[in-house]
């Protein structure tokens, strides 16, 4: 027999949470949805084995607010796999969705719905993001095209790099045939953005104002051997971009941010080795020469080659040593 839900009309917005641990954040995040100039919304929120205040917190919220449906999951999954668990009950015509310790502008989706109603081919609307953190800094994270509306395959390109962020509300039938990667367990995000931006007839730029939390428990700010995830997110980002057959372009431009991204991370293991066990310490130097050998050099474009930091050295042995003698010669000792 159809529930009461099943049978209610769809809603314009499914909004997705995947909540871990966030008593903290989340009635902060739960208010701002309860604040939206427009209510013609779901929220789905998805308990990923929390073992704080989660699980009350949330059914408490659903108990006063119909728009609001729970499940809570027996075993940690990730973050993807909770989205997609959500994913599979969206009802709206369109899904977008918000972590539970970030939070949305009180005109958000009004926003959002108008962008979508004003541009009948626009399959999603990309929003403004502001980076703050718990002192009250805010930060805008600008997206780097001066156009308000973009073809499918010119915000794919954009977003590669990463010159356009993923926080956007996609429509749904899309979403659900492409739901987040759930491995790797981060990044997620980034890796499937490109795909879901390549599957629009149109994506267009608005004004609605996603807040996203910055602080130490942030998935951006993992540590390793959790960073090693980051190599992983960015072969399977190369995968997809090789998969949609997008041209030379765009695979010059994915293989530029997986290999900056590479040696950044490698950098970053430099900084922090003294700090990790002998077991982690080969892990890393394991995972990082695998992915050494997966670059495709000839894809790189000059001003990366130009750049001694990012010159490409053809093997591991010989990457590993010319990013020693660049630590030491910033005066950093070698290990």
């Amino acid at each position: 027999m159809a529930t009461a839900v099943e049978n209610a009309a769809a809603p314009r917005f499914s909004i997705l949470i995947a909540a871990w641990n966030a008593a903290r954040y989340l009635p902060e995040c739960l208010a701002s949805l309860r604040a939206q100039t427009l209510a013609d919304y779901e929220v789905l929120c998805v308990d990923d084995a929390s073992t704080d205040a989660t699980p009350a917190l949330l059914d408490a919220a659903a108990a006063a607010d119909s728009r609001l449906r729970v499940w809570h999951l027996a075993h940690n999954g990730g973050q993807a796999a909770a989205r997609n668990m959500a994913l599979t009950h969206a009802r709206g015509a369109y899904t977008l969705m918000v972590d539970a310790d970030d939070r949305l502008a009180p005109d958000a989706l009004a926003l959002l719905d108008a962008a979508l109603r004003n541009d009948a081919a626009a399959d999603a609307a990309v929003m403004r993001l502001v980076c703050f953190d718990d002192e009250g800094s805010e930060t805008e994270v600008p997206v780097r095209t001066g156009r308000r509306s973009l073809s499918g395959r010119e915000a794919c390109l954009l977003s590669i790099d990463l010159s356009m962020h993923g926080l956007y509300a996609l429509r749904t039938d899309l979403f659900q045939a492409h739901p987040y990667p759930e491995t790797p367990r981060r990044y997620a995000d980034d890796t499937i953005t490109p795909v879901h931006y390549a599957l629009c007839r149109r994506v267009v730029l608005t004004h609605a104002t996603y807040f996203y939390r910055r602080h130490a428990a942030s998935c951006t700010a993992a540590l390793f051997p959790e960073k090693l995830d980051f190599i992983a997110a960015n072969a399977l980002l190369r995968a997809h971009i090789e998969g949609m057959g997008f041209g030379r372009a765009a695979r010059q431009r994915c293989e530029a941010y997986v290999w900056a991204n590479y040696v950044s991370l490698y950098r970053r293991f430099l900084m922090m080795r003294h700090s990790l066990s002998p077991e982690v310490c080969r892990m890393c130097r394991s995972a990082f020469r695998t992915a050494h050998g997966t670059m495709r050099p000839l894809r790189l474009p000059r001003r990366l080659w130009m750049q001694p930091s990012t010159f490409f050295v053809p093997t591991f042995t010989l990457f590993t040593l010319w990013q020693h003698l660049l630590w030491m010669a910033k005066g950093r000792p070698r290990e």
